[in-house]
This record gives C-alpha cells, structure tokens and sequence, in this order.
C-alpha cells in the first residue's frame, strides 16, 4: 500500500502520526510518497486539500529554499514512523548522478535513509526519447545508505532489458561493476531475446533452432471451412537477424538523458565538422579537400550501417520488440539520410548560408548543461535536426527526393478487383498452396477461395494496403460472423458451385485445383463453427494478409488492422475474432498487438483470438 500525503498536511506532526500509526497497527507494507503520479499504483489518501498549491519536494532541486533548510522535509522526517520509506530522486527529477554524500545528507534530514525511485531511464517526459544504456552514475557505495532502488524505466515494455539488466549487475558485481563493461554482456543476452519467438521457451531451444525460422504469412481458409494447408515462407536469419554489433550500435543510439554513445557522438561531431568546413572543397588545398571528402565516406558508411542495423530489426522474430523499438530507430535512421543527403549536396560544391555554419571548427557543440533532460527534447534525433540549416538556398537537398516507399491504407473498390487477383494468386504460389501451371486455367481461383466470400457479402468492410499502384496487402472483416456464415452458405456457395461445377472434379486436374473446388460443393460452412458465447461476445470476424515485406515494417499490419477496427466500431460492433493457424506466428503476434489474447484452438489446430472494441463517446 502506497500512502500520499499532501505537503501542508506534513506542516503537523500531529496529523501524520495517527495516519502511520494505524497504519502499522495493521500490519499494511506503507511507503510514504512525496512524488505522486500515474506511475504509482496504489492507495492515495489525502488527509488535507489546501486552498493553496505547494510544490511537492522529492529531489534537490525542489527543496525550498534548500535541502538541509527545507522545512517541508524536516517536518516529514520528524513525523513519520521510523518504519515508513520515502521516495526520493537525488539532486534532479532525473538526476545525472548520485553521490555517497548526496545520500548521507538526505538521510539526516529525513531521519532515515531514502528509498531512491530512480529516473534514470524514464522518458514519459519525451516519448521521442528511449534510453537504452547501461545503469550509470550511481556508486555502489549508495547501496547501504538508501532502503532500496526502484527504477521508473521506458514506457516501451520491450526496452527495458538493459537498464534493468545492468542495474541488477550494479547491485551484484559492487565495486567491480562498469557501465562500459556491463554493455557486452547485457547486449549479447538481449541478442537473443531479439530472436526469441512464442516457441522458443529458452535460449537453448533459440540456439537449437536458428537456422532458420518459419514464418507463415498467409493464412487461407477453404470455403468448406477445413482450411487449406499453407505452405511456410521462411525467414533467413542467418542473412536479417540481429547481431551483437546491431544490438550495440541500438544501445549507442539511445544511451542515457544526459549523454549519447561513442558512436552516436562522433556521428554528431562527423555530420558538425562537414558542415562546417565545406568551404574546403572551394580552396586549393587539395589536402583539406582530401580529408573533407574522406570524412563524408566515414559518414555515408555510418548511415549505411544504421540501415542495416534498421532492416535486421524490421527481421527479427521477436515481433513485441520490433513494436516497441521500430518507431524510434525508423524516425532515427530517416533524420540520418537526411544528413546524408545534405553531405551529398555539399560535395557538389554548394554552400550553406544558413545561420551558424560560421562557427569555427573544433568548437565542442555538444556539451550538456545542468539543466533537466527534457529542456532539450528529442535526444539524438533531435541534436541531429538542429544541426541541419534552418534555411536552404535553392537546389538544397530538401529539394531532392529521397527514395522512401509511400503506403496508402484505403477501402476497397471494384477496380482493385484485378490487381486484389493478382496478389491472392502470387501468394498462393509463393506458398506452393497450387500448382502453377494448374491455376493458369482458373485465374480467380486463388481470390475465390481465400476472401470471395467477404467480396460479395461485406466489401464495404476490405481495406487494401498499396504503395505506388502496387497492392501489398488486405484486411477484410464482417459485422456479424454468424449472419457472415449463414449468408455464404446460402447465396455464395452456390455461386460458387455453378462457377465450377462438379463436373471439373471427374476430370484430370491437379490435386490442389480439386480440393479447392471441392471445398465449394461441401456442405461444410465456411470457416469453423464457435461456440454461442464468442459469437456473443465477439460478433465480428476479421482476417489479414500482407507481404513479407510489408510485414517486415511494424506500423503497417497495425494501421491496416487498426483501420478495419475503427470501421467495425462505427457500425456498432463491440467485439472481433480471427481464425489463424496455429503455424501462423507472425499474424499471431501482429494480432496479439493490437489486444487480441487466445480465445481456443479448434480440433484441426486452428487458433481462435478475439479482442473486445471500445465504443466512440
């Protein structure tokens, strides 16, 4: 049980003794909380609302007008049981370090040593912002002069390995621990968590079976609800895993509040130094020029392993860290070959004229000052922004494009028809699903069997997933699953049926072309049939498939998934399933992320998932 009191409730001693003492009488775990936010579960109670608003004093800089001075905290000290902890976050709200002395002084004043609720790796202040550097700045002397260390680490789940990892570090090796060299061993045991999968219980099963990875992209439905047997796309993660220099490099990128990697520094200073001193390639000397065009290869091959190091985590199986990690590495890597792009366009002799590229080489840009992480926001991205021109002279980079895909999410129309042909056919035989040759003679086989039930029933409910003209991938869905069933049984199905007609299974067809047409002249319902309560809870029905590329790039499942939510909940739905295949991990995992959990698995290993859709105010 966590207890807050107001800062004019402490101004009496009298008021914070009953309170404590009751309780302890009790026997209730009590931890007395200067600081009270979102981030703090538990009971708050609230002795006295002033009329007047006084600022809580949990860190130095907070203290009025001092900590050893604070009238505030020595009334807390005073008052409070011997046996009730209080929260305090060193000199700052997220303090750079925390010294022996530091903690020794606050111990006096508060009559009891604190309990540090550490910031170290919090960003909830700046989401543009994820530290992934090591537990730093801390001596491990402070570990007997404080009654605990609670880390308030990143908002991201996923992202947290590291800081908690080396903090666990700090606390065992003691007088031997090193931020620097607690960054290998943390980063090699992440490597793994990056390539752990649902079926991977541990490291040993990772390392016994990372070969090769199977991934099913597409999950096929038959019409008589059996389900056709997919084939499995397999990733290479020889090729696109991460490995220990991405994992490292990531830990570089986004260290801690008040201070960038190594590599991330001198990326800074490389990109600040071109800027600078472009006025080299306009001289005669031909050795400035030299290193100037030899510090912009350094910097174009910088970026193109913060590419590849993107593209490996785009790879990697464990897709709830992908989703936790993609947004900021995707906004990192774009600002880079930003840079890049602005190093090319000084190369060809032009000049920027913008304000500060006057500066004087060897000037350090980059020190910190003593003020809180979030007076600057954006951490390296941001720094990296600030140091490309405010204004640009025509012909500047920003005039030049640069190659990125551009994915449009819309509804389906009838004119998609072909082009949605296309893609079901190419999965189909990507997927070794049909004979190649044999579905040349059926060309709306592979689109019928998978969603031409959703076509003709609900296509005002398929949305399509396209870049420059070229579809990449569909979600379709239906309001009501059972009204969804009913109706293809009775209109689609014969449609079907007098589409191919069961004369074609009397004659000499491919295997694969005979069950699919099979599946139309089966009395089976399309999909399997679920008990009454998921019906109930869950009436709508949604499925999905996309590229390998495309769900490669995180956002782009979840948009497409999220759009045909949005859509179902404005007709009124409050809940959807999907059937997938048990085999299925990587819709799985795309579907769990949007808060979706197992509702059952069928007897021929189809896995049913459902989430529950909160209706619009």
């Amino acid at each position: 049980m966590l207890m807050s009191l107001s800062p004019t409730s402490c101004t009496n001693a009298s008021v914070i003794q009953p309170a404590s003492s009751a309780l302890q009488v009790s026997q209730t775990l009590c931890c007395y909380c200067t600081a009270v936010g979102d981030d703090l579960v538990g009971v708050q109670m609230t002795l006295r609302r002033p009329r007047t608003s006084v600022s809580l004093e949990y860190c130095t800089t907070r203290a009025v007008p001092s900590l050893s001075q604070s009238e505030y905290l020595a009334t807390v000290g005073k008052g409070l049981l011997p046996g009730i902890d209080i929260l305090w976050t060193g000199p700052k709200v997220i303090s750079n370090e925390i010294s022996v002395e530091h903690v020794e002084e606050v111990g006096q004043v508060l009559r009891r040593p604190p309990l540090l609720w550490d910031n170290l790796h919090a960003n909830d202040y700046d989401r543009r912002r994820l530290f992934l550097g090591p537990y730093h700045g801390r001596p491990t002397d402070i570990a007997s002069k404080v009654r605990g260390v609670l880390s308030n680490p990143n908002c991201e789940f996923e992202a947290n390995f590291v800081p908690l990892f080396t903090l666990s570090q700090w606390r065992l090796l003691a007088d031997a621990y090193d931020p620097m060299e607690a960054i290998p061993p943390a980063a090699r045991e992440w490597m793994f968590e990056f390539r752990r999968n649902e079926r991977s219980d541990s490291v040993e099963d990772l390392v016994e079976s990372k070969a090769e990875s199977p991934v099913d992209v597409m999950e096929v439905t038959g019409p008589d609800g059996r389900g056709v047997q997919t084939g499995e796309a397999r990733m290479d993660l020889d090729k696109d895993e991460m490995k220990l220099d991405d994992v490292e490099l990531l830990i570089d990128l986004f260290h801690l509040p008040y201070g960038h990697g190594p590599k991330a520094t001198a990326m800074l200073r490389q990109f600040d130094w071109l800027r600078s001193n472009a006025f080299c390639l306009q001289t005669k000397n031909e050795q400035r020029s030299n290193e100037w065009l030899q510090k912009a290869e350094d910097f174009r091959s910088m970026e193109s392993i913060v590419s590849n190091l993107f593209r490996h985590l785009c790879s990697s199986a464990n897709r709830s860290l992908v989703y936790d990690l993609y947004a900021h590495v995707s906004d990192l890597r774009s600002t880079i070959v930003l840079l890049r792009a602005f190093v090319d366009w000084l190369a060809l002799g032009h000049q920027d004229d913008s304000p500060g590229c006057e500066r004087k080489a060897g000037k350090q840009p980059f020190c910190s000052g003593d003020q809180e992480p979030w007076i600057y926001r954006g951490g390296l991205l941001g720094e990296m922004q600030r140091l490309l021109p405010i204004m640009s002279a025509p012909g500047a980079p920003f005039a030049r494009p640069i190659a990125v895909p551009v994915f449009t999410i819309r509804p389906y129309m009838q004119s998609d028809h072909d082009v949605l042909r296309e893609f079901c056919e190419k999965h189909f035989l990507s997927h070794a699903l049909v004979d190649g040759e044999a579905l040349i003679s059926f060309p709306s086989l592979a689109i019928d069997s998978s969603i031409g039930d959703y076509i003709a029933l609900s296509s005002d409910l398929i949305f399509v997933l396209d870049t420059t003209g070229q579809l990449c991938g569909y979600a379709c869905g239906a309001l009501n699953a059972q009204q969804h069933r009913t109706g293809a049984q009775s209109t689609w199905k014969p449609q079907m049926a007098v589409k191919y007609p069961a004369g074609l299974l009397d004659s000499e067809l491919h295997p694969s072309i005979k069950i699919l047409i099979e599946a139309f002249h089966s009395d089976r319902g399309r999909g399997p049939l679920l008990p009454e309560d998921i019906y109930e809870q869950y009436p709508s029905i949604v499925t999905m498939a996309m590229t390998q590329e495309s769900l490669n790039l995180a956002y782009l499942p979840f948009s497409l998934l999220s759009a045909l939510i949005n859509c179902l909940r404005g007709q009124g739905s409050h809940g959807v399933h999907t059937v997938l295949s048990a085999e299925n991990r990587v819709l799985h995992e795309c579907f769990t992320s949007q808060g979706f959990t197992e509702l059952m698995r069928t007897a021929d290993g189809a896995v049913i998932l459902g989430r529950s859709i909160e209706r619009f105010p």
